[in-house]
This record gives structure tokens, sequence and C-alpha cells, in this order.
């Protein structure tokens, strides 16, 4: 937890998930589906929020597709007092090229794995520790993982939030129409496991940039026929992040994402009010972002919560 956290050094605040389409559309693939970005600068830090479709949109799937979710459920356990909660969201610090990036991510599950496996983690754990989990790229893209937790940010100062109505040591703060009730010990980074299910040989250089973009080590992949697992396989791939990064065509990628990423905090300057959004359309060719500015007015956050995380000096 940091409480104390400031974003004045931070220069983006993103979605994993953006940085993937991102990160296509910089390496000149074909982004597998439209999407829009909405863009806002605060002082000196670009936010970047994620637009998506009614949750309620019923889209029909394949043979192949759609056990994701029951997957997850039937292959995991909450942890003591978390059997309520829906999801688990972690935000990490790390920096892309030159720019101090925060990143919001959902993770799956937590894998401890057999004695075996401990071991083996537990020995890849002292060798991160020494290196400062850090990943040094060509480019100085150093990926060094900081687990902060957001929504305990906007709740608290380091003397006690002026917003709360109980002490940080108490069992739930809360922020106008927001409550947060502390539970659970915490999960470290180097526990973190993405679930995927297939029906088919499960492609690893597809799925790399996402578990990249999020510090998550372990790929457990279910293996079915029309729904019925009967393979569960797990892969550490801590260690193939380097290699993978600093492949030819993904540094380069990377390079230009970086590029395009202060582009879009330049344009969102230069946009009246400071908001703007992007939008990349599948179906039109030449693919490009187009930029539009906002009809209406809109804050990202509320002005308490900016002053609150953002020192008057900046900006």
């Amino acid at each position: 937890m940091r409480p104390e956290f400031r974003f004045d050094g931070i220069d983006l605040v993103i979605n994993r998930n953006s940085l993937r389409y991102l990160l296509d559309f910089s390496l000149g693939r074909s982004v597998k589906s439209s999407f829009r970005i909405n863009m806002f600068l605060i002082k000196d830090t670009l936010i970047v929020e994620r637009c998506i479709r009614k949750a309620a949109e019923m889209i029909r799937i394949p043979d192949n597709r759609g056990f994701g979710h029951n997957f997850e459920h039937t292959f995991t356990a909450p942890s003591a007092g978390l059997g309520d909660s829906s999801s688990h969201h972690r935000v990490l610090r790390y920096k892309l090229g030159q720019l101090n990036c925060v990143v919001r991510f959902e993770v799956d599950a937590c894998y401890h794995g057999g004695s075996e496996d401990l071991n083996k983690m537990s020995s890849s754990e002292e060798s991160t520790a020494m290196r400062d989990d850090t990943i040094q790229a060509d480019t100085n893209m150093a990926m060094t993982a900081t687990a902060l937790d957001f929504g305990l940010l906007s709740l608290q100062d380091d003397k006690g939030s002026r917003h709360s109505n109980t002490s940080r040591n108490g069992l739930a703060s809360s922020l106008d129409s927001v409550t947060v009730i502390p539970r659970g010990a915490g999960t470290a980074q180097e526990l973190t496991a993405e679930l995927k299910t297939r029906s088919k040989h499960l492609s690893l250089s597809q799925n790399l940039p996402q578990l990249w973009f999020g510090r998550t080590p372990f790929l457990i992949s279910g293996s079915h026929t029309k729904g019925s697992f009967h393979k569960v396989d797990v892969l550490n791939v801590d260690s193939r992040f380097e290699d993978w990064e600093k492949g030819e065509t993904i540094q380069k990628g990377l390079q230009k994402m970086v590029s395009l990423l202060s582009e879009l905090r330049e344009i969102t300057r230069r946009t009246k009010g400071g908001a703007c959004v992007a939008v990349y359309e599948q179906s039109v060719k030449p693919h490009v972002l187009r930029f539009f500015e906002l009809k209406q007015k809109k804050v990202p956050l509320p002005e308490h919560l900016i002053k609150e995380f953002w020192s008057d000096s900046t900006g």
C-alpha cells in the first residue's frame, strides 16, 4: 500500500489492454477490433481511459471459445475472507523508455505450485530482488514492478485520509459513495498468473505482450474438447520476457509505441481543455488513429483527488 504516493513524476496512467492495442498498432499489425480511448491531462500526467462496450451485450462465440470465466471459477479458489470478491486488479509502476508509467490490469489468479516449483520460484525471487525486479532492454525500457493499491491511493494521505470516516487501521474507509474494506494478506507479484483456455495449440507469442505489460510470470492453460477439460498446463514465462522484448521486431514496435505515447500526451496538451479522444477503426484502411475534441467537458477525477495526489507546483 502506498497511500503517500504522488503522481507528480508520473507521465502516463493507462490500462494494460490499451497498451496491447497501441503496441499492435505501432507494429503495423491489424488490431483485433476497433477501439476508442479518452485522454486527459492532469498537470503533466496523461490519463488514458479505456472505453468498452456494454457488459450486457450478447456476443455469439464459436465452440473453441467462451469457457474462460467458467474455467477460472472452477479451477481457482478465493483467499480467506475474499469469497465475495468479483475480481482482482493491480497497479504497477514501471518505465517504458523514458516514460514513467502507472499501469492497471486484472489478475486471474495466483499460483503457489508444488514444493519443487516453490524452490525454483524462491531462487528466482532472490535473483529478482538482487536486480531490483528490473529487466533492462536495449532502449532502456526497464520494467521495475512496484505494486500499488489504486483503491487506497484515492482514500488516504500520509496523515490519514481527509475524506475517510475511519483511520488507516480501521476496518473500512469511505470516500463519498465508495467504501473500501481491507481484507486479505496481499499477493506477491511473483505469484500472479494469467488463465487461458484452449481447444487447440496455445500461442505463447500471442500471449506474451499481455503477460509482459502486467509482469505476470505464470501462464496457466486448460485444454478442453467442447468444454470438457482434460489437461491443465502451468508455464513460468518470467525468463522469456527479456528475450521477447529484445527481439528486433518487438523492440522497434516498443520504441514506436513509446514515441506514440509521448505524442498522445502532446496532442492532449494542445487540445482545448486538455482532453480529447483517439479512435481506431479496424475496417478503415489504411489503419490510422483519428483524434477528436470532446463535445462535453469531462474530467477523469474529482478536483479534491487531483489536489490530494498532485502538487500545486506542477503544471
